[in-house]
């Protein structure tokens, strides 16, 4: 097998309805929001494979290896999705309350208070400390797998821990970026803004390098005919593909890791 991680270190359901006219609606209030659930999608999270011809709340059902639902289950369900839509909703709106009060304190203080280039520097330290960890024990795993240590299932599993942990990071990032954005701008900083996007991309591509290596592992576990195919309409061997994928998302992050190396706090 190819020495898959050299550059590491850098790093609808298509539902069976044939044809339906629903006017059967279920409803549900949470505050001030009113949820409608149709008998159609009630029937359609019921059994999502069914074949079936609704007209108003005429039910022909075509599945002869799918009991068909009662009324009572149907409209059971129309309740319990609403119910369960009500909830998102209720829990999207508070979450808008949150960070609209955050918003508002961040807001009112950026007056009072500016991040000095040194203070916003140590950020991008702590920041790359927790990267750094990520990126060594991605390398172990991957090293471990080449030594035939650890089987293509347990690789794949812990793939899917560094992705978790890497939105992690984005999403720390993200908070950070919103926060320093909406406070105001760096104190001795306004040449070397674009630090921002170097490290939005250089976290981004590392995802998709990490994204890159499942499809990779995947393919030795699951081997299975290409359909991808090359200029002269010969398949593409998949493994080769995200092999040469994974390599260039790590050749494109080393370019923004170059950049944010040589941020400077000296205007």
């Amino acid at each position: 097998m190819k020495n898959i991680f050299i550059l590491f270190l850098v790093f609808t359901i298509s539902c069976g309805t044939k044809t339906h006219n629903d006017n059967s609606t279920n409803y549900s209030n949470e505050g001030s929001s009113v949820i409608e659930i149709s008998k159609l999608e009630a029937i359609k999270s019921l059994h999502p494979t069914a074949q079936f011809v609704l007209k108003g709340d005429e039910l022909t059902w075509l599945s002869d290896d799918i009991p068909k639902p009662t009324e009572e289950e149907i409209s059971y369900e129309q309740e319990r999705l609403a119910d369960e839509k009500a909830k998102t909703i209720a829990e999207e709106e508070r979450y808008g309350d949150s960070v609209r009060a955050t918003t508002t304190t961040l807001s009112s203080s950026s007056n009072k208070q500016l991040m000095s280039c040194g203070e916003f520097k140590d950020e991008i330290i702590k920041l790359f400390d927790k990267i750094t960890i990520v990126v060594s024990r991605e390398k172990s795993s991957i090293t471990r797998f080449e030594n035939y240590e650890i089987d293509t299932q347990e690789a794949l599993d812990r793939n899917g821990e560094f992705f978790g942990e890497w939105l992690e990071v984005k999403k720390n990032w993200s908070t950070f970026n919103f926060r320093l954005y909406e406070d105001s701008k760096i104190i001795g900083m306004d040449s070397n803004f674009e630090v921002f996007t170097n490290i939005t991309e250089y976290i981004s591509l590392m995802i998709l390098q990490n994204e890159s290596i499942r499809d990779l592992l995947l393919e030795v576990a699951y081997p299975k005919e290409s359909t991808t195919m090359d200029s002269s309409g010969n398949p593409v061997d998949m493994i080769d593909y995200y092999y040469e994928e994974s390599i260039k998302f790590g050749n494109d992050a080393l370019v923004y890791l170059d950049k944010i190396e040589s941020f400077s706090c000296e205007n």
